[in-house]
């Protein structure tokens, strides 16, 4: 059944090294499984080089979720509910009814305590301010369709070959192939406006990049912060800091980082976590933000 999801929820032929690699199983564990997909009359395709898929307008019945099921899809849910974007909380609100309207009583109960006692970062929701990024969809669209986009910006016009969508704490962000810049930049999708997916070809990229070489560019001008951090909490910290670590070295069981980030509210909300194990040093508007933060979740 597993196998069968899959198929169908993609739009591409996979091959079965994939298939192996996904289940982490053999190569004769998926072949079998297909043999017995096609013995329950299911339309497997298959074409040399590309793989297996579903013919198209084959579909399985509607699947009911199990209570185990329920409560993944809630915690995605209530972690979409608990951002700042008014019109992505708006879309999972419908989503979550749309699920009730179609399960049991019981499984009901449970997305019910689900919603009100599973909490997703209490802190930074007490001080998150609602905001509209209705461009999110616009833009993720226009990834999927591997589309250009014309937009103002700070009052600018740009354009833009978007690549990925990242959300941070406090904000969404477009980072993409800048056609005014020739390079690749990134843009806060609450400061986008009369955003637009022209009719024609758009930009060309010829250069592929990743994930991580999108997010950790080394073009990217940000500010340099200094931190002293206690060296048992090293390893957590190294392995999901957002910034880029320029230096960092071992003073009487403190690590003295230095790094360098372009977004300050967004680190100064990522640091809580670390609590009295991390002194600022550098620079004094982090310093300053980071004992405004702390008032305002005292008060």
């Amino acid at each position: 059944m597993k196998i069968l999801l899959l198929l169908q929820s993609r739009t591409r032929n996979i091959t079965i090294d994939y298939l192996a690699e996904y289940f982490d199983v053999s190569r004769r564990t998926i072949f079998r499984d297909l043999r017995l997909l096609q013995n329950t009359e299911v339309p497997l395709t298959y074409e040399e080089g590309i793989g297996y898929g579903i013919m198209k307008g084959y579909n399985i019945p509607p699947l009911m979720f199990n209570p185990r099921e329920v409560a993944t899809v809630m915690v995605g849910l209530n972690f979409v509910k608990s951002q700042i974007d008014k019109e992505m909380v708006d879309d999972a609100r419908a989503v979550e009814l749309k699920i009730k309207s179609v399960v049991p009583v019981e499984i009901k109960q449970l997305m019910d305590v689900l919603s009100e006692k599973v909490i997703l970062d209490p802190y930074t929701r007490s001080i998150a301010v609602s905001k509209s990024s209705g461009n999110w969809y616009t833009l993720a669209n226009a990834i999927a369709q591997h589309k250009t986009v014309t937009f103002t910006y700070e009052n600018k016009e740009r354009i833009l070959k978007p690549l990925i969508v990242v959300y941070y704490s406090d904000h969404w962000n477009v980072i993409g192939y800048s056609g005014k810049d020739d390079a690749v930049r990134s843009f806060r999708l609450e400061k986008i406006v009369d955003l637009e997916i022209p009719l024609g070809p758009g930009l060309s990229l010829e250069k592929t990049y990743t994930n991580d070489e999108l997010i950790y560019r080394n073009d990217s001008v940000g500010t340099q912060i200094k931190l002293h951090l206690a060296a048992e909490k090293w390893n957590e910290f190294r392995k999901s800091c957002p910034a880029i670590i320029l230096s960092h070295n071992t003073i009487d069981n403190r690590i003295v980082v230095t790094m360098e980030f372009d977004n300050l509210d967004y680190l100064n909300e990522w640091l809580l976590r670390f609590g009295t194990a991390i002194e600022i040093t550098e620079p004094e508007d982090l310093k300053d933000m980071r004992n405004r933060l702390l008032e305002k979740m005292r008060a």
